[in-house]
């Protein structure tokens, strides 16, 4: 994976989990992208998604899944679920109580009609309350893989080593949280 625009590569791995935003917060679909951005991975994620769990309604995506190509394509395809992208990471970032300094506004203005369009969708009150649903979905199940599973880095090597042990991590948080579901916890 390229480490940066000037420096080296590095042996790394970009972890992609597709989470139940409708509360059970199960992890549906889990892989190992070797890209260093999640750009590309939209088309992916829905390829993966197990046909026996239904086609999903809503996608919901950060702003590293910006990519007006693949929007585009997905926004055409009469199966594909309705999309809520953040386009810039300033998007849908809104705190009660703002005590760091604002942001310096985008140099470049966004003029792609794809992407206005998905900013306008994303920023409108609705947008907000359907969009909102990630940062308490898929925000945690990272947070508790990392804190409480105790996976911050893979410990093995090779793109089929580290897809076996980010599996089985996923694995491990499903039979987790299907325990506290379940009131086991």
């Amino acid at each position: 994976m390229r480490q940066s625009r000037g420096g080296g590569w590095q042996q790394a791995y970009n972890a992609q989990a597709v989470v139940d935003a409708e509360g059970s917060q199960l992890v549906l679909v889990s892989y190992i992208a070797d890209s260093h951005s999640d750009r590309n991975e939209l088309e992916r994620a829905l390829e993966l998604m197990p046909s026996e769990l239904g086609a999903p309604q809503v996608l919901l995506a950060d702003a590293g899944y910006v990519n007006a190509a693949v929007i585009e394509r997905l926004q055409q395809d009469p199966d594909a679920p309705e999309l809520y992208v953040a386009v810039t990471s300033a998007d849908n970032d809104c705190r009660r109580y703002e005590f760091r300094p604002p942001k310096k506004p985008r140099k470049t203005p966004i003029t792609d009609p794809t992407l206005v369009a998905m900013r306008e969708k994303v920023c409108c009150e609705e947008g907000r309350k359907i969009y909102g649903r990630r940062k308490c979905s898929v925000e945690p199940v990272f947070g508790i893989i990392k804190n409480v599973l105790g996976l911050r880095q893979f410990l093995r090597r090779g793109i089929e080593a580290v897809s076996s042990e980010w599996t089985l991590t996923c694995t491990a948080y499903n039979m987790k949280r299907l325990w506290a579901l379940t009131g086991g916890g």
